[in-house]
């Protein structure tokens, strides 16, 4: 037995065809606009994060007011701070109690002296060396 044949119409082909086509043309159109789409929205991410990154780093440190490196503590405007002949102040180091002094004598340290804020001699500590 035969199968029955369809009519072949060209023209119905035809217009198939094309509409397949230019589906195919729109749909691959469509991932090509997608993909360039998503690389250029990485690329201006990249960007605007490089940006940010060379604020951050180009960014000044704020100055801060003398009284606040002081840790908050105010110092009377004159201070005297009593040393012994020979003495001198080799480093000042604020610390929460007031400052202190790192006393020299001949080079070598031989003593540290708080300085309470009133602008009171708190304490000193002598340092001595075993003979």
């Amino acid at each position: 037995m035969s199968e029955p044949q369809m009519p072949v119409n060209p023209r119905v082909l035809k217009w198939i065809v094309i509409i397949l086509g230019i589906l195919i043309i729109l749909g691959l159109g469509g991932i090509i606009l997608t993909i360039a789409s998503r690389l250029s929205n990485m690329a201006e991410k990249k960007e605007a994060e490089r940006l940010q990154q060379e604020a951050m780093i180009e960014r000044p440190m704020p100055v801060e007011p003398a009284w606040a490196m002081t840790g908050g503590l105010l110092f009377p405007a004159e201070v005297a701070v009593p040393l012994e002949a020979g003495e001198n102040v080799a480093s000042v180091q604020m610390v929460p109690q007031g400052l202190l002094l790192t006393i020299e004598r001949g080079g070598e340290t031989t003593g540290l002296l708080l300085v309470s804020p009133d602008g009171t001699l708190r304490s000193r500590f002598t340092i001595t060396q075993p003979e």
